[in-house]
């Protein structure tokens, strides 16, 4: 598929539930209720799979909320995964990790990203609201078990990330892993926390001196860069500082059936009611694609209404 930009699309990102076991103070509001019962069937979520391979699309990510926490998720993904050889993706906070991460790997999931702010357990808490042993078990055993690619997703938070960038980074040292430190986006109902902590990438590079540029991946939002000697690269993902909003060749799809074109665009496309039509379903999806945004405007005080846990990041 190709957008009126002349940007190629092939990546999407599918939101399996907007249900998630911690509630981080960037992505969920503290008063937010994920008990309603919105997601799509696994039937629908098959059918949105099938329709995005046949335009094209060559990888898949499973998102959230916490995608594990979504009902018989294994038996979804073994039955998805095994209708293409393409790049199947999840990104998991990794509480959940330690029980179920082999079963992804047999299921076909091949690069798995790990949400981790914080080495330190009492930030950890304050941040989540939750253990940060669980979410480090997780980390261990996906290690131990091996994926294609292993990437850990750090979100910069002023009052929290100063300290712990470089312990963080250090774990490219010691594992074949990417860590990405990724700016903090006001979106939804957390805009407010969001530019209060704001942290720029470049306070990365100015505790981490001894970086150098690394080999980069096409059309990935991070710029990479790598210690002499170390198994893993340290990305920056600068959505506020630096967009890349001309190298975007992605979409999004949140729990309940929307496709959203942008992810910092309120512009969302229901495919509910064409999720039983295959044909329809592969017309829905082509003309989202060409109503697709040439940018964002967060850096013009424009966010959008939905909260980031209902979307998928």
């Amino acid at each position: 598929m190709i957008d009126k930009f002349d940007r190629k699309i092939t990546y999407a990102r599918i939101s399996l539930t907007e249900k998630c076991n911690l509630k981080c103070k960037y992505c969920m509001p503290q008063d937010f209720c994920n008990a309603k019962n919105n997601e799509l069937s696994d039937e629908e979520i098959k059918n949105i799979v099938k329709a995005l391979l046949n335009l094209g699309i060559n990888k898949i990510r499973f998102t959230g909320g916490e995608p594990l926490m979504r009902k018989n998720v294994i038996e979804l993904l073994n039955e998805v995964c095994s209708f293409a050889q393409i790049d199947w993706a999840i990104t998991t906070n990794g509480t959940t990790l330690k029980h179920n991460a082999l079963a992804l790997k047999k299921a076909g999931i091949k690069h798995i990203n790990i949400s981790l702010d914080t080495l330190n357990s009492q930030d950890y808490k304050n941040l989540t609201g939750a253990d940060l042993q669980n979410a480090l078990d997780g980390f261990y055993k996906v290690l131990d078990v091996g994926f294609e690619k292993i990437k850990i997703n750090a979100v910069l938070i002023k009052g929290i990330s100063e300290k712990q960038i470089e312990n963080l980074a250090k774990l490219t040292l010691k594992y074949n892993v990417d860590v990405r430190f990724i700016e903090l986006m006001p979106i939804g109902q957390c805009a407010e926390y969001s530019k209060e902590h704001l942290l720029k990438a470049s306070y990365v590079l100015e505790i981490l001196k001894d970086l150098k540029i690394a080999n980069q991946d096409a059309h990935a939002p991070a710029k990479y860069y790598k210690f002499n000697g170390a198994m893993g690269r340290v990305g920056l993902i600068t959505p506020m500082s630096c967009n890349f909003c001309s190298e975007c060749n992605r979409i999004r799809i949140t729990a309940d059936g929307k496709l959203k074109p942008c992810l910092h665009s309120d512009i969302e496309i229901d495919l509910c009611d064409v999720l039983h039509n295959q044909d329809l379903l592969e017309k829905r999806m082509q003309q989202a694609i060409n109503i697709k945004p040439e940018r964002h405007y967060l850096n013009e005080n424009i966010y959008i209404k939905r909260n980031m846990s209902c979307i998928g990041g």
